[in-house]
């Protein structure tokens, strides 16, 4: 219920992360209960061993700037 709340406010047209996988492609999978009671499982399983794998430790960063700053080059312009 709360990953469905949660995918109701975003774009449709969006991609979420580096696989690209978009926002409606999940709404889409995550509409059948098999799906979200599998994932369910997959991440209690995870939580459970205390090992999270590779895979998933990928971050993305996203760098905001800072507004009225002339000169991007400087790290505290961000």
């Amino acid at each position: 219920m709360e990953i469905t709340q949660a995918l109701q406010s975003t774009s449709n047209t969006s991609a979420p992360g580096p696989d690209h996988i978009t926002w409606c492609l999940l709404k889409l999978a995550l509409s059948d209960p098999t799906v979200v009671d599998s994932l369910a499982f997959f991440f209690n399983q995870i939580f459970d061993s205390g090992v999270w794998p590779d895979a998933l430790k990928m971050p993305t960063t996203v760098i905001i700037p800072k507004p009225n700053k002339d000169d991007y080059s400087l790290p505290k312009a961000y």
